[in-house]
């Protein structure tokens, strides 16, 4: 009897040690859990504070305005999320929205010339040259990211390029690209020097481009064959 009854009594104490550790370390991460809350509160109250007095400073200087995007998105905290935030008076969400819609009339004012693709150095010349504010390469690509989230159909290629037309380059075609910014244009020849490719690779390749109004054509270049200019390398300004 002493041995069936002192195995149960053990086997009911294990378990009672093992409920008490659990109900132990349920109660440790409610009050980890409710300190974080206290904390990512008041941290977000000094963001705030901070945003508050230095407002003007981040609204002018682009530097300072990237540093502390960078600061609240790597703490957890996006200042551009939501008119509707504690942010909504600082007026950030307004900014790059308007920036962005900005970015958009910049582009289709010089979609007839480059045929949709525009680069981000482009877009900065021209919006600091008619604004008082200047605008850094990580505002045009914050304001574009916060607008693609509604759905606008620009995107960003190869970090330097705004596309506001519904095309996707290929890894030829960025090639192409690629070739034509350290030569100032491509043709069959100079591709078949550079990358080795095959005339018909580059035909079929620049025919899409052509057609889809991303390159011009000079057929009276010279004795190697018609060359092909990106419009959205050529500075305008």
């Amino acid at each position: 009897m002493n041995g069936p009854y002192m195995g149960k009594m053990a086997a009911l104490k294990q378990q009672q040690v093992n409920e008490f550790k659990l109900e132990e370390g349920r109660r440790l991460m409610e009050e980890k859990t409710s300190r974080m809350k206290v904390i990512y509160k008041d941290f977000q109250a000094n963001l705030s504070r901070f945003a508050e007095q230095y407002r003007n400073e981040i609204n002018r200087n682009t530097e300072f305005r990237e540093k502390f995007n960078r600061l609240c998105l790597e703490m957890g905290v996006d200042p551009l999320v939501s008119r509707r935030t504690m942010w909504s008076g600082l007026g950030f969400g307004e900014f790059y929205n308007q920036l962005a819609q900005k970015v958009l009339d910049i582009c289709n004012k010089h979609r007839s010339v480059n045929g949709g693709i525009m680069k981000i150095t482009d877009i900065i010349t021209y919006y600091n040259r008619n604004n008082r504010e200047p605008i850094s390469k990580y505002d045009v690509t914050a304001a574009l990211q916060t607008m693609n989230k509604l759905g606008t159909g620009c995107s960003i290629l190869r970090n330097e390029y705004v596309c506001t037309v519904p095309f996707s380059l290929s890894d030829d075609s960025q090639e192409l690209m690629n070739v034509a910014e350290e030569v100032g244009y491509v043709s069959a020849r100079v591709m078949q020097e550079k990358r080795r490719w095959e005339v018909d690779r580059f035909e079929a390749k620049i025919r899409v481009l052509v057609q889809e109004g991303l390159v011009w054509v000079d057929r009276q270049a010279g004795s190697d064959g018609p060359r092909y200019y990106f419009p959205s390398q050529i500075n305008f300004n």
